[in-house]
């Protein structure tokens, strides 16, 4: 969710401003450079390996559904039990009140039907921000649910500990990151992504996914969420 504490860079020194502003230059020059490689007519292996990176998704963001509850039921059908390690209940996007995909993209991401993945806007309006003594992120949806997507897989997988928490992200991770979403973008659609997102994030007191959520915080299913209850799911 909202992470105002997670900054690329710290900034509180000038110096720290200054590698704030050269660190975030490169991370810029390095997406530009990427986006523009399938347009250009370039030859060789690395060509092809970047554009083949963008066209295809890596194995580690294969998006499998997410763990959900188990409901355990008595001869009569009632149910006695349920077993969960993460409590989830996935939706498709048109069983969620349009108030919580509202409310989610106007809070996390208001950019998000406009870039292709990673936002330079928002980069850029962090980094100001930053320069100022700010505390401003920039990840977009597609960024978070990347990396939601690669944390749920290692999770899965009995890897909890290679789980990167977004506070213990480096440069690197970032760019790696930032490929990710530009990737994913050109495989799913954008409410495929938002869909997908709300599924799998964590809201809190075990509740994963909207629906999960809504049920634990205000007893309600996500189609019947008001705008302040979405308002304050979102901002969680």
């Amino acid at each position: 969710m909202a992470s105002g504490k997670n900054p690329l860079f710290d900034t509180a020194t000038t110096l720290g401003k200054i590698l704030a502003f050269l660190g975030v230059s490169a991370i810029c020059g390095v997406l530009v450079a990427g986006l523009m490689v399938p347009a250009a007519a370039v030859t060789g292996s690395a060509a092809n390996g970047s554009v083949q990176f963008f066209n295809s998704l890596p194995s580690e963001l294969t998006v499998t559904p997410p763990g959900q509850v188990t409901k355990v039921l008595a001869a009569d059908g009632s149910q006695i039990a349920t077993l969960f390690n993460e409590n989830r209940t996935p939706l498709k996007l048109d069983q969620m009140s349009p108030n919580i995909k509202n409310a989610i993209v106007a809070i996390e991401d208001y950019r998000f039907y406009e870039h292709g993945g990673v936002d330079m806007t928002g980069i850029l309006r962090a980094l100001a921000s930053n320069v100022r003594g700010g505390r401003q992120g920039a990840s977009t949806l597609t960024q978070q649910y990347v990396t939601n997507v690669i944390n749920e897989n290692l999770v899965s997988q009995n890897k909890d500990s290679e789980v990167v928490l977004n506070g213990q992200k480096g440069v690197g991770d970032k760019l790696r990151e930032m490929k990710l979403a530009i990737a994913l973008e050109k495989q799913y659609s954008k409410d495929q992504i938002l869909e997908g997102y709300l599924n799998l994030v964590f809201f809190n007191r075990n509740a994963y996914g909207i629906q999960a959520a809504s049920q634990y915080f205000f007893s309600v299913d996500a189609k019947d969420l008001t705008l302040p209850q979405a308002a304050t799911l979102a901002g969680l």
